[in-house]
């Protein structure tokens, strides 16, 4: 009897160092959790600004989409891009003239969204 009562007494002991160890773990990747989404959020605001100096000093156009979304993940303002056949296939042949362009490739921009305005 008293055997019994040491080995189911090693085992409870045994078990609450395993769950204090679970616990401590879990606090740890708790806070590893929040430590990231605070570095993400820093980030994610970084790149807010980065994308709003270029608009304002007109190095990009303005997406229809703000590409800060497909980062934090949200899907139903992503779809519309996904889905925009013309305009894709706009910005691809944009793409394409300017790769192909052995000339100044600041012209050929200009001469593509001269005839977008029309």
């Amino acid at each position: 009897m008293k055997v019994e009562i040491d080995k189911l007494q090693k085992e409870l002991d045994y078990t609450k160092g395993l769950q204090q160890k679970e616990r401590k773990r879990r606090r740890e990747v708790v806070q590893e959790l929040e430590d990231f989404k605070k570095r993400f959020n820093s980030l994610n605001a970084s790149m807010s600004n980065i994308h709003r100096r270029l608009v304002k000093k007109g190095l990009i156009e303005k997406c229809e989409i703000n590409p800060m979304s497909v980062a934090n993940g949200s899907r139903s303002q992503n779809k519309s891009f996904h889905h925009s056949k013309t305009r894709n296939s706009r910005i691809y042949s944009q793409f394409k003239s300017v790769c192909d362009d052995s000339g100044d490739s600041s012209d050929s921009l200009n001469s593509n969204s001269d005839e977008e305005s029309d």
